[in-house]
């Protein structure tokens, strides 16, 4: 009777690895689609480690600033509802942002949220993952990256 349980712990471990994986490309295409429009120092310096200590903590999500990225793998409506939540989370916690900005993705489709102050977040954008990611992206690097809290300093200044 020891299989069933196996059988669970394998189920986990094989979503985890799959789950890594799906992040692991998904940060790869914010890293490329980041190079276009955002300054080549901003992407090595501040882009770059915050994706890197995300991906190293195993965070169920990559957050850039005041960019959410959330990649559930299989339910991309449950993955939606996790999105908005983080990026109410977020507003919340980082009130000085004059918005957050979020994207779903299943490793190929993608949708783009807005959240501005108090309002709701509304749907910008629905493409496949590389479009949504360059959109997202050169909105994020138009002017500064924002520092949503404590953590982002530390990754930036290596601390």
């Amino acid at each position: 009777m020891g299989s069933c349980a196996s059988l669970s712990d394998a189920a986990r471990s094989g979503y985890a690895a799959l789950h890594d994986g799906l992040m692991h490309a998904v940060a790869k295409v914010l890293e490329c689609a980041s190079l276009q429009y955002c300054r080549r120092n901003v992407v090595e310096y501040v882009l770059r480690p915050m994706i890197e200590r995300q991906l190293k903590e195993r965070k169920p999500y990559i957050r850039l600033g005041n960019l959410v990225v959330e990649a559930p793998g299989g339910d991309f409506d449950a993955g939606r509802s996790q999105l908005l939540q983080h990026m109410r989370e977020l507003a919340s916690a980082a009130p000085w942002l004059d918005a957050v900005y979020g994207v779903v993705t299943d490793g190929v489709r993608a949708e783009y949220y807005a959240l501005g102050r108090g309002g709701d977040p509304e749907l910008v954008m629905r493409s496949n993952l590389d479009k949504v990611a360059v959109a997202a992206l050169a909105n994020l690097c138009a002017d500064k990256v924002p520092l949503a809290d404590p953590e982002d300093i530390a990754t930036v200044f290596g601390v």
